[in-house]
């Protein structure tokens, strides 16, 4: 599957990437509340060491 021999699975990753992508532009540009009427933040993730390991071994997994 990931030999680059169906596209299926990367096409699927795409279009979730690109669709949560294009959401948080949404609600970044309309300034959208949460159901208890607190603003809608996002806030990345630290980028440390830990970060990247763990990402190469869920990717290697």
């Amino acid at each position: 599957m990931f030999l680059f021999q169906e596209p299926f699975i990367y096409l699927t990753i795409g279009t979730g990437i690109i669709v949560a992508e294009i959401s948080m532009v949404i609600l970044k540009s309309v300034h959208a509340k949460s159901v208890q009427s607190k603003p809608i933040e996002y806030e990345p993730k630290p980028f440390h060491t830990g970060v990247v390991i763990g990402g190469m071994i869920f990717g290697a997994g």
